[in-house]
């Protein structure tokens, strides 16, 4: 810490704001608040650091962000019970905090604890890792404002850390409220960051998430329990389209009238001005 405040070498400092970046980032493991505005100076500095240190800090801004937050909404994230090919255990689900975004409701009800250069910082990162297709769920818990033209916000993360040379493996399933069934489907999960993999869903009210990871190491496969992602009573409140979408979704179902009409006016007004935007934009 001494060594980084007196501006010591710029590769030594380099060299260890990413050991305890990746020490912090990778191995879940807490580090000190020096090493945070030290990867914010080398930044401001123009300096090239290792992306793991830009994860570092976009991790960090997110935690601080969550520690503002109100109480969040009900979601359901469970282990499900034994279905076709699901890898659930007999003595029931194990109970798991849901991938789920935020809504408005709940950015509204908070306040925000970055800075303006830290919000510059984390806009310019951000930008950075969509680019290079790297996209977490902790973003999800960044200022509304920062992730809105991602279109974070309106995803469901299926997220796990396993080793990098792992093949993984997702099998999931969707299901409507009306009872429509996507059957299971497998697919690779990709690899975004050194042993992170990362699966986006876009859900709708209504619709269940069931998934279970198949993972090869060391040239065996194991298993991991099955689990259910459910936005059936998530607030639905917020103006994206997706959000009205769901918003309408939701009182068709409880045979709300009043506000079906009102959020599909919304939405109507939304796709308008869409429509004579885009022109403009050609």
């Amino acid at each position: 810490g001494a060594y980084i405040r007196q501006q010591g070498s710029r590769r030594v400092i380099q060299a260890f704001l990413t050991f305890l970046a990746s020490w912090y980032f990778l191995g879940g493991r807490k580090t000190t608040e020096l090493v945070f505005s030290g990867i914010e100076q080398q930044l401001l500095q123009g300096e090239q650091l290792d992306v793991v240190c830009r994860l570092a800090l976009l991790r960090h801004y997110s935690e601080l962000c969550a520690e503002n937050t109100a109480e969040a909404p009900d979601e359901k994230k469970d282990s499900a019970e034994n279905m076709g090919g699901s890898a659930s255990d007999e003595d029931g689900a194990e109970k798991r905090e849901a991938d789920v975004p935020e809504t408005g409701d709940e950015e509204a009800g908070r306040k925000n604890p970055l800075t303006e250069t830290q919000e510059e910082i984390a806009e310019k990162m951000l930008r950075e890792m969509d680019e290079a297709g790297m996209r977490f769920e902790f973003f999800s818990r960044l200022p509304q404002k920062l992730i809105q033209a991602y279109q974070i916000e309106d995803k469901v993360f299926v997220e796990e850390q396993f080793r990098p040379d792992s093949r993984v493996i997702l099998h999931y399933r969707l299901q409507e409220q009306n009872g429509g069934d996507s059957g299971w489907i497998s697919e690779p999960m990709r690899n975004v960051y050194r042993g992170i993999f990362v699966r986006e869903f876009l859900l709708f009210y209504g619709e269940t998430l069931t998934y279970y990871l198949s993972i090869l190491e060391h040239g065996e496969i194991h298993k991991t329990d099955s689990y259910q992602v459910s936005l059936v009573g998530m607030d639905t409140g917020g103006i994206t389209r997706y959000k009205l979408l769901n918003h309408m979704l939701e009182a068709r179902a409880a045979g709300n009238q009043a506000e079906l009409t009102e959020a599909l006016s919304q939405y109507q007004s939304q796709d308008v001005y869409v429509r004579k935007l885009l022109p403009l934009m050609e």
